[in-house]
Formats: structure tokens, sequence, C-alpha cells
């Protein structure tokens, strides 16, 4: 069976419009990865200041692991769990 021109020439498109929306898309997903990361990574670094900050100001109870987590935790505004490895 052989397609007449009309039907080729609409395939063919159908097909070159799909590559170039899934490039785009790759594109895009990439792109998006990138930016989520370096948005991410701003948002710990300046977390990580701030704890660093507590740290240096001797805010954090250095006996007890409970409580310094604690106190992280309350400056990250996330959950800390702390492990000791001794």
């Amino acid at each position: 069976m052989t397609l007449s021109l009309r039907s080729r020439l609409f395939v063919a498109h159908a097909a070159m419009v799909g590559a170039a929306l899934a490039v785009v898309t790759a594109l895009l997903w990439f792109e998006q990865v990138r930016w989520v990361r370096a948005a991410h990574f701003e948002w710990l670094a300046s977390r990580a200041t701030a704890a660093e900050a507590e740290l240096r100001e001797g805010h954090l109870p250095t006996r007890d692991l409970a409580a310094a987590a604690q106190v992280l935790g309350e400056v990250l505004g996330v959950r800390v769990t702390l492990i000791d490895s001794a």
C-alpha cells in the first residue's frame, strides 16, 4: 500500500513537529533542573551561614545533641538530626 503525496507530507510534518517538541521539552527540562539546583543551593548557603552564626555565638548547647538539633532546626526552618560518631 502506497500513501498519497498528501498523506506522506502529513506524516512527515507530524514527525517533524513531534521531533521539535521532544527537543524543546528536553532543553526546557535541563534548564529547569539547573535553575532549581541553583535556587536550592542559594537557599542552603544562606541557611548554612545562619547556622554558622549560631555556632559562633555559642547559642547551641554542646552537651545535648537533641537540644542542639532543636535550635538548629528552628534557625534553619527544617528538621535537623545530629548523629554522634563516638
